[in-house]
């Protein structure tokens, strides 16, 4: 993972560099037999076994199986989950894998966002779920609890009769019309944690089966390693992290939601320069009172530290690679070399050596790219101590990472 503030630093200071070389551009060297190239990156022997570089945990949310086949089934369902779980995500998921089109609006105030309305110009304004009624598809109610009981009405009409008089005319439901409603509470009312929820009516939720949707930790950790681009020590540490926070929460019943929102929005705080302290301050506390935080605050320190040391591995790899890239750059341009070595080598290596690709591999991919023999035999020698030097940075992220 680079830091935002290394990209920005060498896309401001060496693209003139780059641009007056690109300027005087002549016709390229011949580049090298692939066969060589494929040599010489296999020459370097990694210190240890790389990673993984895919993501791990589930693709899917546990529950959806359950759901598909209810859906399959034509069963409505009542998708009862905490904020940030994913019913939206995994309703969309349904909906591919039965072949459905998906259609989807959030909490409602009046009928006619439900079930559209005549303009004074005569003009018909459609609804998605007037499409999904007529013409089929999977229609999700997003947030149905927060919506107005009396708008509702509508809604249970026509699943009630499997037709609906639409202000235009009387429509009879697709055979292929399918419905999932969502919301964060039993349809009982507000609680402590949801307190803007209504009460849905007995009848309406006499409509529906209900299926519980609970945080899904293996879902989570891969959402944790696609947002850490597969650093697996640093995603596996921060989802350690929110993990942890939250059973701590349940566990001394502070009504605190820790969604894993917090785990993508960490990561990618962290990736933007942020350090892992504070990052827990602004999505894991998020104004949480001091009486309560205390008590939280003991049984994450070590995660914190744990998290903040693989941040810092990174860096420390980043800060060699680009000081190995720039120096390549300026040799270039010393010799008098037609080499483009552009901010995206700075990118592209980093992103092979997370993905477990040696220095010396990265080197010649991105920064060699096809130099001829005798060009590369004035730059190697300058630059060499510098590839060991990121070896050694690689060397201690790959050793974090076998120890997960």
């Amino acid at each position: 993972m680079i830091s935002k503030e290394l990209i920005e630093e060498i896309t401001r200071g060496d693209r003139n560099i780059a641009s007056i070389l690109a300027q005087n551009k002549a016709k390229p060297n011949q580049p090298q037999e692939q066969a060589a190239l494929v040599a010489d990156v296999q020459v370097a022997k990694p210190a240890a076994a790389a990673p993984k570089a895919h993501p791990v945990g589930s693709k899917r949310h546990q529950i959806f199986d359950a759901l598909r086949m209810s859906v399959a089934a034509k069963v409505n369902v009542f998708l009862v989950g905490p904020a940030g779980s994913g019913k939206t995500t995994v309703a969309k998921q349904v909906a591919h894998s039965l072949g459905l089109r998906f259609h989807f609006n959030g909490a409602i105030h009046s009928e006619y966002k439900l079930t559209g309305f005549r303009d004074a110009q005569g003009k018909v304004h459609r609804t998605a779920f007037r499409e999904a009624f007529e013409h089929g598809g999977l229609y999700l109610f997003d947030e149905i609890d927060a919506s107005q009981p009396a708008a509702l009405l509508a809604f249970n009409a026509a699943l009630a009769n499997g037709m609906f008089d639409f202000p235009d005319r009387n429509v009879q439901a697709h055979p292929n019309f399918r419905c999932i409603a969502a919301a964060n509470t039993w349809g009982k009312g507000a609680t402590m944690d949801y307190v803007g929820r209504n009460a849905l009516d007995a009848a309406t939720m006499d409509r529906f089966a209900l299926l519980e949707m609970r945080y899904d930790p293996s879902l989570e950790r891969r959402m944790a390693h696609l947002a850490a681009n597969s650093d697996m020590v640093l995603a596996e540490g921060w989802v350690e992290l929110v993990q942890m926070t939250r059973s701590l929460c349940h566990e001394h019943d502070i009504r605190h939601i820790v969604s894993p929102s917090a785990t993508q929005q960490g990561l990618s705080l962290m990736a933007g320069g942020l350090t892992a302290e504070g990052a827990t301050i602004m999505v894991l506390r998020r104004g949480m009172e001091d009486a309560s935080w205390g008590r939280i605050q003991p049984g994450i320190h070590p995660l914190i530290q744990k998290v903040e040391a693989a941040r810092q591995q990174l860096i420390d790899l980043a800060e060699a690679w680009l000081e190995l890239v720039q120096k390549t750059r300026a040799l270039c341009h010393d010799h008098d070399f037609r080499h483009i070595v552009s901010p995206r080598a700075t990118q592209q290596g980093l992103s092979l050596m997370v993905g477990g690709l040696t220095a010396e591999g990265a080197t010649i991919m991105v920064l060699r790219r096809g130099m001829e023999d005798t060009s590369w035999g004035r730059i190697r020698p300058s630059i060499h101590p510098l590839v060991q030097k990121v070896e050694a940075a690689r060397h201690l992220v790959v050793n974090s990472a076998l120890k997960q």
